[in-house]
């Protein structure tokens, strides 16, 4: 039947009669189309008016993902994850990464190719290795969840990218003392920034990781009885919980924390901000607050702990570590208490040779 197009989605029928259809989005990933015929003699504004309505109709509900899709059919992978892990948050930012190329695609039109390329654009964005390896791993783990580990995966044989050999990247005591002074003088000078102070305090005097600090609860931290004091960090990644013992100085930051009520979620960005700040007072150059996770390893290695120990202190957990490492024996975390004090009280000589190095380089 020849049809006479008169707009797109408007045809007239060889009859007179017409013939209208609303689609959007994709033709093979898109929601299904919507038609109608008309008599003739009707008027091209009505036709219009039932196309426009209807294509408004379905972006109201192409709110809602398309079953069949990456977007749509990863809700049901993650509720599923949500029942399986203890902190599904990373893995539902990890699946997510993928939506802007792929989340309105049917799953299976997803080729090895397709994922190849998105991980090369990635890698030229400079995104870590490791962090696109973890949205690999979800993806992957997507398509073996909801179709079994013989179906179709387009990340199956791909190549994952090489992640460098990390190298220590601690700063030295004295350098952090005094952005934390630095930090310290603004929040009393205009009186606000006190839960991201307590919160910078004890990311680091403890090594602890900023989702871990979100995740503090009251009774994780343990002041009231002899020492060593300590706080009782909850699993990371693929970590496991543990005891971390506390100098002063961090049962001080602890003691700040509960105070202030710096429990439960806050922004990374914020944080960075004010940390960037700080370190242009004390005029120590800009370095990622993560990095205080690694300074907190350096010192406890700095004073001869043992590195078994100091994976262990840090809740660091694979299958090569539960196998190489023992557990750290309860005497140890009152010694470790006073390896982190005495590292601190030196203010940072352990660094000197690195960090001179580090400008000469740099």
């Amino acid at each position: 039947m020849a049809l006479k197009a008169l707009e797109p989605g408007i045809y007239q029928l060889p009859d007179g009669r017409f013939r209208v259809i609303a689609r959007i989005g994709d033709r093979k990933s898109g929601p299904a189309p919507k038609e109608k015929r008309f008599p003739k003699g009707t008027s091209l504004r009505e036709l219009r008016r039932w196309r426009d309505d209807q294509r408004a109709d379905m972006r109201r509900l192409d709110l809602r993902p398309v079953k069949g899709t990456l977007a749509g059919d990863s809700e049901r992978y993650l509720k599923i994850m949500n029942a399986r892990l203890a902190h599904p948050e990373d893995r539902e930012g990890e699946t997510r990464a993928w939506f802007q190329r792929f989340g309105d695609r049917r799953r299976e039109s997803i080729k090895q190719e397709d994922v190849r390329q998105q991980v090369l654009d990635w890698e030229a964005e400079g995104l870590a290795p490791s962090t696109i390896k973890h949205r690999l791993s979800a993806l992957s783990q997507l398509y073996e969840t909801l179709d079994g580990d013989k179906a179709h995966n387009p990340t199956r044989g791909l190549k994952r990218p090489k992640e460098p050999k990390p190298k220590p990247d601690g700063r030295s005591p004295g350098h952090i003392k005094a952005i934390l002074a630095a930090m310290e003088a603004r929040t009393k000078k205009w009186n606000r920034g006190w839960k991201t102070l307590a919160r910078m305090k004890v990311i680091a005097l403890t090594g602890m990781r900023h989702s871990q600090v979100k995740r503090l609860q009251p009774d994780d931290i343990a002041l009231d009885h002899d020492v060593p004091h300590v706080v009782v960090v909850d699993a990371g990644k693929d970590g496991a919980p543990h005891a971390k013992p506390l100098t002063p100085e961090g049962v001080d930051a602890l003691k700040l924390f509960i105070e202030r009520k710096a429990f439960g979620e806050f922004s990374n960005s914020s944080l960075y901000k004010s940390w960037k700040l700080a370190c242009e007072d004390a005029g120590v150059a800009f370095f990622n607050p993560y990095k205080l996770r690694h300074s907190y390893a350096t010192a406890l290695r700095a004073e001869g702990m043992d590195l078994a120990d100091v994976q262990q202190l840090l809740g660091h957990k694979s299958a090569k570590t539960t196998e190489r490492y023992a557990a750290v024996a309860p005497h140890k975390l009152e010694q470790a208490s006073e390896m982190l004090k005495k590292a601190w009280e030196r203010g940072g000589s352990a660094w000197q040779a690195s960090e001179n190095q580090e400008k000469k380089t740099g």
